[in-house]
C-alpha cells in the first residue's frame, strides 16, 4: 500500500465535537457583549490553536480576545448541554489500520491537555505512535505539525496521508506536500471541501478505508 503513516484530525474528523465548539464559540462571544457569531464563521475557525481562533473569529475585538479565550475554555468544560462523541466505527477503523500495518497518528488544534483527556476517555491513545497539538508547533495551516511527526517517526511525505474534515486540514497538507483525504462531516461543507487540494472527499470510514488501502 502506498501509505505507511496517517495522520487524523480530532474535532470533526475522529470526534463529533463540532456542535459544542461552535455553541462554547457563541457563549463566549455573548457573555462578553459581542455580537454572536454565525454557525458557519465559528465552525471556520475550528482546527486552529484558540488564541488564534479567537483572533480570526473577532479580529476587531482585540480588547476582547484574552477574556474570550478564557470564557471559552471554562463554557466548554461546563457545558454539559453538548457531549462530544466518537463517529461511529471510529475504534473499528483504527484498528483495522493498525493491523495492516500502518502507523498512525493526530495532529489538532486542541491543546495538549485536551488531547491527552480525550485520547484517555475514548480509550484510543494506544492506537496512535505519536500527535502535535497547537501547544507544540504554529497553527493550522502552517505545515510544522505534520513535518514535526514526519522527522519523528522518519517517514517521507509522500508516504504519509492527511485525514481531515476541515479546509484548515487540507491547506497544511498541501503546505506539508502531503496527500489529504477529507470528511465530509465536519466543519467544512462538501462544495468547500471539492476546491481543495483534498484526493478525495468521503462521507463515511467505508470509504475512507477503501480510499487508503486501495
Amino acid at each position: 500500500m502506498k501509505y505507511k503513516l496517517i495522520i487524523f484530525d480530532w474535532d470533526g474528523t475522529l470526534m463529533d465535537s463540532i456542535p459544542k465548539i461552535v455553541h462554547c464559540l457563541k457563549l463566549s462571544a455573548l457573555q462578553v457583549g459581542l455580537p454572536e457569531p454565525t454557525t458557519n464563521e465559528a465552525a471556520a475557525v475550528i482546527g486552529l490553536s484558540l488564541d488564534v481562533a479567537i483572533a480570526a473569529l473577532f479580529p476587531e475585538q482585540e480588547d476582547y480576545w484574552t477574556e474570550l479565550v478564557t470564557g471559552y475554555q471554562a463554557n466548554y468544560k461546563a457545558s454539559d448541554s453538548i457531549q462530544p462523541v466518537m463517529f461511529e466505527g471510529t475504534a473499528k477503523l483504527l484498528s483495522y489500520l493498525r493491523d495492516q500495518g500502518m502507523l498512525l497518528a493526530v495532529a489538532t488544534g486542541k491543546s495538549r491537555q485536551g488531547l491527552n483527556r480525550v485520547l484517555d476517555e475514548s480509550q484510543l491513545c494506544d492506537y496512535f505512535i505519536t500527535s502535535r497539538t497547537a501547544d507544540e508547533a504554529h497553527s493550522k495551516p502552517a505545515p510544522d505539525m505534520l513535518k514535526q511527526i514526519l522527522n519523528e517517526v522518519g517517514i517521507d511525505a509522500s508516504s504519509a496521508l492527511m485525514v481531515g474534515d476541515s479546509l484548515l486540514d487540507m491547506t497544511m497538507a498541501s503546505n506539508a506536500n502531503m496527500d489529504a483525504v477529507a470528511m465530509s462531516w465536519g466543519a467544512a461543507d462538501k462544495l468547500s471541501l471539492s476546491a481543495s487540494k483534498a484526493l478525495t472527499i468521503c462521507d463515511s470510514y467505508v470509504q475512507l478505508r477503501q480510499v487508503i488501502c486501495s
